[in-house]
């Protein structure tokens, strides 16, 4: 079997990744959003075990290293407390401002200081371009729901 090309891998990873977060938001009036990450998360445990029976880490180093994997997948669930505030647009729109400012900082050609300012206009646009800048994250980012955003977008920066 050939391998799969890296850009399918990767549209189909953000695609699960939306789809998920958008069905998550749906369930908000059912379980809430710690019920929402708890249910992704033990799904997602589920899923693992059985396509790939991952051995239980025994050596310390193992084991930080399984801490470090927890701790990220955390901070990239804290979207679901912004997302009682925010709609899922607006929200993913500023997730995505901590790659976007880290492909810019760390940049060293041209073209990638380029892809990153067009992904840096899709979340303006998406965010809503036509608001006054006076507004403060527009009329979609009510302070609760945008600071919920910051820290997901924040572990994007490098160590």
């Amino acid at each position: 079997m050939a391998p799969v090309p890296a850009p399918v891998l990767v549209l189909g990873s953000v695609a699960s990744i939306q789809f998920g977060q958008a069905l998550g938001k749906s369930l908000f009036g059912t379980v809430g959003p710690f019920g929402v990450v708890a249910l992704r998360l033990g799904i997602a445990a589920v899923v693992l075990a059985l396509v790939f029976r991952p051995r239980i880490p025994r050596r310390l180093p193992d084991l930080a290293l399984v801490a470090g994997f927890g701790t990220a997948i955390a901070g990239m669930n804290l979207v679901y407390l912004a997302l009682r505030y925010l709609p899922l647009g607006p929200a993913i729109a500023l997730q995505l401002l901590g790659p976007i400012t880290l492909a810019l900082v760390t940049s060293r050609r041209p073209t990638d200081l380029g892809l990153a300012g067009l992904a840096g206009v899709g979340v303006w646009l998406f965010h809503g371009a036509g608001e006054a800048a006076g507004e403060a994250g527009g009329r979609h980012c009510r302070p609760p729901g945008c600071s919920g955003r910051w820290p997901p977008a924040w572990r994007w920066r490098p160590i």
